[in-house]
């Protein structure tokens, strides 16, 4: 299974594999009539952006983390550039923040290798016009991806760190298209950039081949799903 991330302001990855999760649907069809459905459809419209913020995309990869900053004056939370690899010829660029724990010291002209896992969002230019999530130098739009970084691993100075990254995406399903076999995502995750819930939209493929061909849920509009991805 592919997934793709649909275009958005800023750029956004393209990440390939088997899907690895279960697909499985927690919403049915209401059959709601027209006299009944405009108090009941605000209600369900509230619930679905409720579970939206509950979901996210969640990446374990490895990656090079560079230029640390501080994110606000007097506080604990510190901002990395992060190299990503989609591949061995393709690499991106995130910002991503990490809660710093007490006795954790980082070096500002360090250039480390870390296995992370961390949430991440897509870049909104116009809402981060302000924020100092960027070096000096980079504009905003270099960066594919925001988030944070849930957990911090080093590793050795010389680790390979072209793979891959391993991926997680919950989510309600927006759109799908039994003839592509796509369907598309919107998770909505909180990260420390925004301070709020901005959405990530992925774009799930499923190969048209014989290991697949009976094993394709075909997740409907409305459906919840998670998805596990390279």
């Amino acid at each position: 299974m592919s997934t793709t991330s649909k275009p958005t302001p800023g750029g956004a990855a393209t990440i390939y594999s088997i899907c690895k999760g279960n697909l499985r649907g927690l919403w049915t069809h209401t059959g709601l009539t027209e006299g009944d459905s405009k108090g009941k459809t605000k209600e369900k419209e509230k619930e679905k952006e409720k579970k939206q913020k509950s979901n996210g995309c969640f990446p374990y990869t490895i990656t090079v983390l560079e230029n640390v900053r501080p994110f606000k004056p007097n506080s604990r939370i510190i901002i990395f550039d992060a190299h990503l690899w989609l591949g061995p010829q393709c690499q991106i660029l995130a910002s991503l923040c990490y809660f710093r724990g007490s006795t954790e010291e980082f070096n500002a002209n360090d250039v480390v290798r870390y296995f992370i896992v961390a949430n991440i969002v897509s870049v909104y230019s116009d809402i981060l016009k302000d924020a100092e999530v960027s070096l000096e130098g980079i504009p905003m739009e270099s960066y594919a991806m925001v988030g944070d970084i849930a957990q911090l691993i080093p590793l050795p100075d010389d680790a390979n760190v072209k793979h891959t990254p391993f991926v997680t995406v919950s989510g309600i399903v927006d759109e799908a298209n039994s003839a592509a076999r796509t369907f598309d995502l919107s998770p909505m995750q909180y990260t420390a950039i925004y301070e709020s819930c901005v959405k990530f939209p992925v774009r799930c493929s499923i190969p048209n081949t014989p290991q697949w061909a009976s094993k394709y849920a075909k997740p409907k509009p409305g459906a919840y799903v998670t998805v596990g991805a390279f």
